[in-house]
């Protein structure tokens, strides 16, 4: 379908995702293949050239033929596809087979946006017809719409509309796709739309004792057990506290457990501890130096990526930074913006996400909703994040962190665009106290 409103405006596609999905298809294993024949339609491909080779792949494939140039090219010419076009997708050199995935999903959400423009074309022909019935319309339309969403749902994995927001961030970023990461919680990453990217650094924001340690080092541990590599520097903790807490989230046994006299696991390291309880040891290391500057994060991380790999960092927190003087005059203010902006630099350099712990200013109660200008001593780094997650203690905080007691913890997330605070939605998690976690479902 060509655009009926502006001829020489093109509707939504991707030229450069068309052909690495079809050249994708050529390939031996016929995995590509398996995939596409599953969710693409000769609809899918915008250019009329490209959805005929898709219909000789099929039907090859259907034949129990060959997939191959060779095969192909006699019956592509039959079907009024030009040799050196069939030639050009075969030895395209552009499209890097680790991104099939990528360019799988383009395609797709290119035909649901095209699905969703004649849907919506179609509504205004009817809509100037003088006899129209504009129940019997808006009928229609919704019925288009839904069809569009739940395919949508079918096949790539999300609904319109978080498609059309994804498309628009996408613009409005001009950042290419990166992989991103799940956070493990589920309210916080439906909320993030699956977690921020590679590259990104989010800030986590809320007075003391409100968790955001907490909420950082669960994080960590749902993100080690996928098997990425995950780095904690926890400058304010104890190897020993930090020891209990992981165990307690770990495992879901109180805290109390790990401390104090208990002979097996009191006074031992986390590898030894989850030995023996047999538990699955995730790919976290913690480091609790007390002395910690943005030079050794930047050293230690370099180190790490190099030799075994890494995917996730954790700073906790940027007030506790050694910072220091770069030059004479500077103040504290400016020393806390450059140690964010070199942390930012460092995610983008090493393709992680770096998630950076902040305080709050004591001006509000831990009960009241937080805003981005609350950041104690600095807004500069407000200014270099991605994403900022803002914490609030709506039941107000716990006399003993131990308490078993689940206390409500309201989560402010401020996407940002450009620097500009796009948009802010909110989620409450639980927080159980005894065992350091937050909990998906209400306690």
């Amino acid at each position: 379908m060509k655009n009926p409103l502006d001829p020489s405006t093109p509707l939504p596609n991707d030229e450069k995702a068309e052909i690495a999905v079809i050249k994708a298809c050529f390939a031996e294993t016929g995995e590509a293949m398996l995939l596409c024949e599953n969710c693409l339609t000769p609809d899918s491909f915008y250019d009329h050239e490209r959805a005929n080779l898709w219909r000789v792949l099929k039907a090859q494939r259907e034949q129990g033929k060959p997939i191959d140039l060779v095969a192909i090219l006699p019956a592509a010419t039959l079907a009024g596809i030009h040799p050196a076009t069939t030639a050009e997708i075969y030895t395209d050199k552009d499209s890097a087979p680790g991104n099939f995935g990528h360019h799988l999903r383009t395609v797709l959400e290119k035909q649901r946006l095209r699905q969703i423009f004649k849907a919506g074309y179609d509504a205004m022909q009817a809509a100037v017809d003088p006899m129209a019935d504009p129940l019997i319309v808006m009928s229609d339309t919704k019925a288009a719409l839904e069809l569009c969403e739940s395919s949508s749902n079918e096949t790539v994995g999300v609904t319109v509309k978080e498609l059309l927001m994804g498309l628009v961030e996408r613009m409005q970023g001009n950042e290419p796709e990166t992989t991103k990461i799940a956070t493990g919680i589920e309210k916080l990453d439906r909320l993030t739309r699956g977690g921020p990217r590679r590259g990104q650094m989010a800030l986590i924001g809320a007075l003391r004792h409100v968790g955001k340690t907490a909420l950082a080092r669960q994080i960590a541990l749902n993100v080690g057990a996928t098997g990425k590599n995950v780095l904690c520097f926890f400058a304010e903790s104890s190897d020993h506290e930090e020891s209990a807490n992981t165990m307690a989230v770990l495992s879901g046994l109180p805290t109390s457990v790990f401390t104090g006299d208990h002979k097996t696991v009191a006074k031992s390291t986390v590898s030894k501890m989850v030995g023996v309880l047999s538990l699955p040891l995730p790919a976290v290391r913690i480091d609790t130096e007390p002395n910690l500057s943005v030079d050794r994060i930047e050293n230690k991380c370099r180190l790490l990526k190099a030799t075994k790999g890494l995917d996730v960092v954790f700073v906790d927190y940027l007030q506790f930074l050694n910072s220091r003087q770069s030059y004479k005059g500077q103040t504290r203010e400016m020393m806390l913006s450059e140690d964010a902006r070199r942390l930012k630099v460092l995610a983008r350099e090493l393709d992680v996400v770096l998630y950076l712990l902040i305080q709050l200013n004591d001006e509000i109660k831990p009960e009241e909703e937080p805003e981005m200008c609350h950041v104690r001593e600095s807004r500069g780094p407000i200014n270099h994040a991605d994403i900022v997650l803002l914490m609030s203690a709506p039941d107000g905080i716990a006399h003993d962190p131990t308490d078993p007691t689940a206390t409500q913890t309201r989560l402010l997330w401020n996407r940002k665009w450009r620097g500009v605070g796009a948009f802010q939605q909110a989620v409450g998690l639980n927080f159980k106290g005894s065992t350091q976690q937050f909990l998906n479902d209400p306690a």
